[in-house]
């Protein structure tokens, strides 16, 4: 072999050699393929972004709920607020209802009492009076009763009580056992006291009887 002539890679040889430059490039090639492979540990600045990120959705949660309570609490007191406002109204009204009922029953009340006064007068004058058989005598009585000298007839009695001015309400409770009754001077006097008091007999409550109508006097012009 001629010396310095240069080696030529034979057929066998071409697989088996490789260059240093060549195995380089490999081998960092491969160590950038692991390393992009291999799962990325967190580091504690990733750590700390975590915990504030959890500590902002939980504050969030909780106040979503604080807020649901505020809601729920505003909407029991609406509730309570008007379930308060039916309660006084219907206590207003049944007090207003009931009210009107004992006003009413008082009112029925003094109607059936006048109408019971009404009668004891008329039952009084029937029997001491306008049931007599005997018609002077009748009016004479009467005419002793309210402090008059008795005519010797009818028409001297009447024309008798008739300068009489008492109120028959209380010369009725005289007669039955109560105070006395008041005289008065004029029928104006009787009227007064009469309307004053409330102590009115109806005319119309009289009817048919002549002796109680004499001790009438007109209270009410037309």
């Amino acid at each position: 072999m001629a010396e310095g002539a240069p080696i030529a890679a034979g057929p066998g040889d071409g697989g088996s050699q490789i260059s240093t430059t060549s195995l380089s490039e490999a081998l960092g090639a491969l160590e950038i393929a692991s390393s992009a492979a291999l799962p990325r540990s967190a580091s504690p600045a990733d750590s700390g972004v975590d915990e504030v990120g959890a500590a902002q959705l939980l504050n969030e949660k909780a106040g979503l709920l604080n807020q649901d309570a505020e809601d729920a609490n505003a909407e029991s007191r609406k509730e309570a607020i008007e379930a308060a406002k039916r309660a006084g109204k219907k206590a207003k009204a049944e007090a207003k209802a009931e009210r009107k009922s004992e006003r009413k029953a008082a009112k029925e009340a003094a109607k059936k009492a006048k109408a019971a006064r009404y009668a004891s007068i008329r039952e009084y004058f029937d029997v001491t009076y306008e049931n007599k058989q005997d018609k002077l005598a009748a009016w004479q009585l009467l005419c002793e009763h309210v402090g008059v000298e008795p005519g010797s007839s009818i028409v001297e009695c009447k024309k008798a009580l008739k300068e009489v001015f008492i109120n028959i309400w209380d010369f009725v409770a005289f007669q039955k056992g109560g105070p006395p009754f008041k005289r008065f001077h004029t029928a104006k006097e009787l009227r007064e006291y009469t309307i004053r008091y409330n102590k009115v007999f109806k005319l119309e409550e009289a009817k048919e009887r002549p002796m109680l109508r004499s001790m009438l006097i007109k209270i009410w012009s037309a």
